[in-house]
């Protein structure tokens, strides 16, 4: 018996010798929800936020003699109607005429956000720019009234339209 004994305690342990290392049970992985970025200067989170910025790069730019902000901000089939163009005119036009600028740098505005409203890929702005020198240094005291219309195409907010006009008297309201 003790015989017997012995041989079993020998089979278990050379069983148990056999058996792999017990390996840590892993926790069920538990997909997390995306976080949102948080919005800063650099990454606008409205189309508002994103196409006012752009509205900004686009006269600071100008205001340096550089349209090409402008030009890249475009899209296909863009038309604007300046203040001081009997109609409306388009991308090729405003790469001409240098933004209206006519090759200028010294161009010093202020602007003003007074309007937004977006209907999906649509959205239109609404400011006034008060330009205290030109493209050419001279001082002048021009205030418009703007409106761009942008269309969202593929992901990226672009210029469609665009209308000014320099801003009546008003009297009291």
């Amino acid at each position: 018996m003790v015989k017997h004994l012995l041989s079993a305690l020998i089979l278990s342990a050379g069983l148990a010798a056999c058996q792999p290392e017990p390996q840590p049970v892993a926790e069920p992985e538990i997909p997390s929800e995306p976080v949102a970025e948080e919005a800063t200067a650099e990454a606008p989170a409205t189309a508002e936020e994103i196409i006012w910025a752009k509205e900004l790069a686009i006269y600071e730019a100008r205001g340096e003699g550089d349209i090409s902000v402008y030009l890249e901000n475009t899209a296909d089939g863009f038309s604007a109607w300046p203040p001081f163009t009997d109609t409306p005119y388009g991308r090729d036009v405003l790469e001409a005429i240098g933004g209206g600028t006519n090759g200028g740098d010294q161009e010093e505005l202020t602007m003003e956000l007074v309007s937004f409203t977006q209907n999906g890929d649509s959205a239109i702005i609404y400011y006034q720019t008060h330009m205290t020198r030109s493209a050419d240094g001279t001082p002048v005291d021009y205030r418009y009234e703007v409106t761009h219309t942008w269309a969202n195409v593929d992901g990226e907010w672009q210029v469609l339209g665009g209308m000014a006009r320099a801003m009546p008297e008003r009297g009291e309201n």
